[in-house]
């Protein structure tokens, strides 16, 4: 005798279920935009943080560093006023050993450190918008496929888990990336903007 096993289908979306949905998507979509605005701030805030703190160990180590060529510099003036008083030099008229150091490079400028701040929040904020444009395309597909009736009551309980989170979208600069932002031909600011982005602001 043969048993015949029906296998039980799942239900499909209801009407009311997918305008559930479709409005789940837009809240959902509308707090990842709130979260990415917060997580920029908060890497605008750590950018600072990473070239306050790269700046000020330079700073400190360059302190030291005049601290030793001062003492050298003393020490070897000393030994040139001993020189000078046995070859009969008056004081007053003997050369003298002084300390002069040139700039620290690049890093030493104020301007410069004013343009990576920039690069670096001029960065973030191109990373929020592509992020804001990733949320906004998502619920643009997760849409459509509502409408196509793709989805089946029992994928539901998944539906959201594609979602990209803020964090996804909005990393953590290093302060390699920020200085590396500087030598990149696509980034460089013009009046505070990127230069890629001016080429494409028509307005």
């Amino acid at each position: 005798m043969k048993v015949s096993v029906q296998t039980k289908l799942p239900a499909p979306m209801t009407v009311k279920e997918r305008d559930a949905l479709r409005e789940h998507l837009r809240a959902l979509v509308r707090v990842g935009k709130a979260e990415v605005d917060k997580l920029a701030a908060i890497r605008r805030a750590e950018a600072e943080q990473e070239l306050s703190r790269e700046f000020k160990a330079e700073d400190e180590l360059c302190r030291d560093l005049v601290r030793i060529a001062d003492e050298a510099a003393s020490t070897a003036d000393a030994e040139l006023a001993r020189r000078c008083q046995e070859r009969g030099i008056r004081e007053s008229f003997r050369p003298r050993i002084q300390m002069y150091m040139s700039n620290r490079g690049d890093n030493s400028y104020s301007p410069r450190r004013a343009e990576l701040r920039k690069l670096a929040i001029a960065h973030i904020d191109a990373m929020a918008a592509e992020g804001k444009y990733a949320l906004e395309k998502w619920q643009v597909d997760r849409q459509a496929e509502l409408l196509g009736g793709v989805l089946q009551s029992s994928e539901a309980q998944g539906f959201f888990a594609s979602l990209p989170t803020a964090e996804t979208l909005l990393p953590p600069l290093t302060l390699a990336q920020i200085d590396a932002l500087a030598t990149s031909p696509g980034l460089r600011l013009v009046n505070g903007k990127r230069a890629a982005d001016n080429a494409t602001d028509t307005s």
